[in-house]
């Protein structure tokens, strides 16, 4: 078995990302010493994808830009082989990589940027959008984790699956699909009516600019049906809104958070009807847009001293997945001998409280606290564990060494007491929850699958709504989890 995959020239190290029809992986070409962002897209994606997989191709030939993320080379009948030996077709579009991280890591794990950082990185951001409008193009999710950095802290503009002509199908310059990340979409778009696709992009810079700011999103949904926030510049009162915000922030010699020009600039491109959002010509004449800047000799230095940051939370990760597969194993042998001397004490006493009986006692006192919306006595089919190419993802993943069935009474009970609504799936050990809060809403799934015959996995997956309430939702869930393992004397990695 060989050590890589590989595809054509290009030895594929591991996977940086992947979505509904394809995979993002990191590939390195041993002629020229280079690494590269390789898209890879199966034969039977690219027959149910056909159209919108050459438009992109299209769009990247022609977006050739020093901030944004460039297309090399096209190959649209490559031979990907696994490193089992096992050979097959497919297309593949190779990319430039971009190794420095994204907006979202950095303002995650490093805090919000000053409005001269901020207002340096949003001015090559619009500059960067207002040419892919030149060049008749829309993105439709701009988003931070859409902002790359690169080795000295440039931006990149990344992801052109959702891209599309602004002229729209009858070239009327309305687009009508509903596509994006709710966060980052104009209202317009949630209401399902036609939209101008530079219209939805300013309106997305202008979410991503209050969250490098703020440190945090201004709303989860431009709805006012569902978004309190944002009902507020619906009603014209972005007084309140600003309030609101306010009330959340530190103040400085009785001076407000927020500068009065930084907030005429949301309110603008904000704006809840289309036409009344400013243009993009009209952001760049805006007086917060020309104001000072930091050079990028100091910008260096400052990203320089975060990426530090950054990079103790990936060196955690690292590490978490080098010991979890060891951690695991300890933990299942530690849990079997002492299940041994137990049994062996107990048949010297002449009982027999072995391991199974000592879960079923569990079991039984988990189900008193569980409440009765859950059918316990449906018949559920556990999955068995695929673990992915990456291996153990410790921000999306928990291990426990119990029964499936214990883990998920484990899972009920920590989603009684994190979501507002939570349901399990009929058949399956499978629970959606639902979380509303103040600053948004969030989605999400957890599966419990089978590892061995006594350890299991329990993976969650944001299904929709923001991303920090999903990693905050996860945390609480897991703390809850391990506390419940702990009270019952039950394993965890």
């Amino acid at each position: 078995m060989q050590k890589h995959a590989t595809l054509g020239p290009y030895v594929l190290i591991r996977t940086l990302g992947s979505g509904g029809t394809s995979k993002v992986k990191l590939g390195f070409d041993p002629k020229n010493k280079k690494y590269y962002a390789i898209k890879i897209i199966k034969p039977h994606h690219m027959s149910e994808n056909k159209e919108g997989i050459e438009k992109e191709i299209k769009m990247l030939s022609s977006l050739q830009h020093p901030n944004i993320v460039n297309m090399i080379e096209v190959q649209e009948n490559a031979e990907y082989q696994k490193k089992s030996g096992e050979t097959y077709r497919v297309m593949a579009i190779v990319l430039e990589l971009v190794s420095g991280g994204d907006l979202f890591e950095f303002v995650a794990h490093s805090g919000r940027f000053s409005e001269t950082v901020s207002r340096t990185y949003f001015k090559i951001l619009i500059e960067t959008v207002q040419f892919c409008h030149e060049q008749g193009i829309t993105h439709r999710d701009l988003k931070p984790e859409n902002v790359l950095l690169d080795e000295n802290f440039n931006i990149k503009l990344t992801d052109f699956g959702t891209a599309t002509f602004l002229c729209g199908q009858n070239h009327d310059e309305k687009l009508f699909t509903q596509t994006g990340t709710d966060q980052y979409m104009a209202p317009e778009m949630h209401f399902g009516d036609g939209y101008s696709g530079a219209a939805i992009d300013v309106f997305a810079c202008g979410v991503i600019l209050f969250l490098l700011v703020s440190g945090h999103p201004p709303f989860v949904k431009a709805d006012p049906r569902s978004d309190t926030y944002y009902k507020s510049f619906c009603k014209n009162k972005s007084k309140s809104f600003w309030n609101k915000h306010e009330a959340t922030k530190a103040k400085e010699d009785d001076e407000d958070f927020y500068s009065p020009e930084f907030r005429d600039l949301i309110d603008g491109m904000l704006a809840p009807l289309a036409e009344d959002r400013l243009t993009i010509e009209q952001v760049k004449q805006h007086p917060w847009f020309n104001g000072p800047t930091i050079s990028m000799e100091d910008l260096k230095k400052e990203f320089s001293c975060r990426k530090k940051k950054v990079d103790m939370e990936l060196e955690k990760i690292r590490q978490i997945r080098k010991s979890s597969k060891e951690n695991i194993i300890t933990q299942v042998e530690g849990q079997v001998q002492d299940c041994d001397c137990e049994y062996q004490e107990n048949e010297e006493k002449g009982t027999s409280n072995n391991l199974d009986n000592t879960r079923s006692l569990v079991e039984i006192e988990l189900e008193q606290r569980i409440d009765s919306k859950v059918d316990l006595k449906q018949e559920r089919i556990a999955r068995e564990y695929k673990n992915s190419e990456d291996g153990y993802r410790p921000l999306t993943e928990m291990f426990c060494v119990a029964t499936v069935k214990e883990a998920f009474l484990y899972v009920c009970l920590a989603s009684q007491a994190v979501f507002n609504e939570f349901y399990a799936y009929d058949g399956e050990y499978k629970i959606k929850g639902k979380l509303l809060k103040d600053l948004g809403n969030c989605n999400m799934n957890i599966l419990i699958s089978k590892v061995d015959a006594d350890t299991c996995c329990i993976e969650f997956h944001r299904n929709k709504g923001n991303s920090w309430i999903f990693s905050q939702a996860v945390k609480d869930l897991k703390e809850k989890i391990t506390s419940l393992q702990l009270e019952y004397n039950v394993g965890l990695a």
